[in-house]
């Protein structure tokens, strides 16, 4: 009898280690931001393929805890500064763009983020075009910004990348030609009448 009650008891230790140590080797999902009563709370997974170092919302800066690697997952937390605000018979609501800063500290744009309408979030890349994958809140359907995104940030890059024409330079001046042709006026010298040998004298007698 007292062995059996040793073999239980040594049993049940056994298994109280065991379930301490799954419990200490859970996943710690690290956080983006400052949890607060008001901030939106979604779980954000980074599959850009690309590590993440720093993220701003509305060109403003959110706390980050070292370098948001591709595959991690975290808890994002954004308190809203402008929410919804009715005046009169309008609603006016805020949108929000994130700007992505890249460990190689390259920076990319999300100009479609609605925390408003999603729990989880996936962070993709395609080209240079960054986008995102959620179900909806509202629609309980899957969304994907991608074409939303590149209708986006197309028309911006063929802007950027549109050639600038070279400056066309100005056509050598030929050197200036004097054309004007000076007249010749000639000039007439009256000639002195010869006078015949002798004595001076012509016919007639006449004497000039």
């Amino acid at each position: 009898m007292k062995k059996i009650c040793m073999i239980l008891c040594v049993f049940c230790l056994c298994f109280s280690m065991s379930a301490c140590k799954k419990k200490t080797e859970e996943v710690v999902i690290n956080t983006i931001g400052e949890k607060s009563e008001n901030a939106y709370e979604i779980l954000l997974t980074n599959e850009t393929g690309m590590n993440i170092k720093g993220i701003e919302v509305n060109d403003e800066a959110v706390s980050l805890e070292g370098v948001f690697k591709d595959g991690e997952q975290r808890t994002f937390y954004y308190e809203a500064k402008n929410e919804k605000e009715e005046k009169g018979d309008f609603i006016v609501s805020s949108e929000y763009t994130l700007r992505l800063t890249m460990e190689d500290d390259t920076s990319y744009e999300l100009h479609i983020f609605p925390f408003k309408d999603m729990k989880e979030c996936t962070l993709k890349k395609d080209g240079d075009i960054f986008y995102v994958e959620y179900e909806s809140i509202s629609s309980k359907e899957k969304v994907n910004t991608f074409e939303a995104e590149k209708a986006l940030v197309q028309p911006v890059q063929e802007i950027q990348e549109e050639p600038v024409p070279e400056p066309v330079p100005e056509p050598a001046q030929a050197p200036v030609v004097d054309t004007q042709v000076n007249e010749y006026v000639p000039v007439y010298e009256p000639q002195q009448p010869e006078q015949s040998e002798g004595n001076g004298c012509l016919d007639g007698g006449l004497v000039y």
